[in-house]
């Protein structure tokens, strides 16, 4: 079935509001709860070396998704050696000015159909949101 874009526009919407409903706080205003410290030590230096941002590369599940940015965990892979020295300054940056890119803050969201509940698949309910790329 091939739906018209108002049509995907519609079930966009909804879906929108159905996960957003159930994702709201009671009361907005209202500050987080104060987290107890349950340890005296605290990350102070964080490095970031070639050879891990390499590794990691060279270790990516090629069957996951891409990010936002729509670079195949594949690529990224095979260009670990080009890209592991760029990568590594701006891991390295990011670290040392407590600074990270917005995009990295950002996700898509999928609509996936419960298990037990495919058999059933335009009720809105029988979705979940799912975390897709970055």
């Amino acid at each position: 079935m091939v739906l018209s874009p108002p049509a995907v526009r519609i079930r966009a919407q909804l879906l929108a509001s159905l996960f957003a409903g159930k994702m709201k706080v009671g009361n907005p205003q209202q500050l987080p709860p104060q987290l107890i410290q349950h340890w005296e030590k605290t990350v102070t230096m964080v490095e970031v070396t070639h050879q891990q941002v390499k590794r990691l590369l060279r270790v990516l599940d090629t069957k996951k998704a891409t990010g936002s940015d729509d670079i195949s965990p594949h690529l990224l892979m095979q260009c670990s050696q080009e890209l592991a020295a760029p990568l590594t300054q701006v891991f390295t940056t990011c670290v040392q000015e407590n600074v990270w890119p917005s995009v990295w803050k950002e996700a898509r969201v999928v609509p996936v159909h419960k298990k037990k509940l495919q058999d059933k698949p335009k009720k809105l309910q029988n979705h979940i949101p799912v975390l897709s790329g970055g």
